[in-house]
């Protein structure tokens, strides 16, 4: 078993790994629970959600009172994104991932609001195959076997 964490590749893929098992867990639990994460500075405020298999990075120029503040809570099936309800469109869509953030002439009025939503599963399948590749890829050691007589 020492002989199979020598060198760094194994280590780092492993590691990997371990990251894209966590993520599949917290893919399968966004399907049953919503969990937002927000993060307050002076100035703005970050949420990080986690929602349908999807997590999802919303910024707003708003700050809140409150610097660390988890919520967690049952899926809702008709939960409507800020954007939605503000009536923004996605900026870039593609296969899932999707990127958009606010009019900057409207941004002047209501303070800026961008979002970008990353599939957990783009996310989790090239750690995976990279973990894979670097597991694989670590140095064999081939013992000579003596020569019969």
């Amino acid at each position: 078993m020492r002989d199979f964490f020598h060198g760094w590749r194994r280590k780092v893929g492993c590691a990997l790994l371990l990251v894209a098992i966590g993520l599949c867990i917290l893919w399968v639990r966004s399907e049953l629970v919503h969990d937002t994460l927000s993060i307050s500075t002076s100035t703005r405020s970050h949420l990080l959600t986690s929602l349908y298999g999807r997590l999802i990075w919303e910024t707003t120029e708003s700050a809140s009172e409150d610097l660390f503040l988890w919520n967690s809570h049952e899926a809702n099936f008709d939960w409507l994104s800020p954007w939605v309800r503000k009536g923004l469109l996605p900026t870039l869509e593609l296969a899932g991932f999707e990127y958009g953030a606010q009019d900057p002439d409207a941004a002047r009025d209501e303070g800026y609001y961008g979002w970008v939503i990353i599939p957990y599963s783009w996310q989790i399948l090239p750690m995976t195959l990279l973990s894979a590749y670097l597991i694989a890829s670590g140095k064999r050691v081939i013992k000579a076997t003596p020569a019969p007589l």
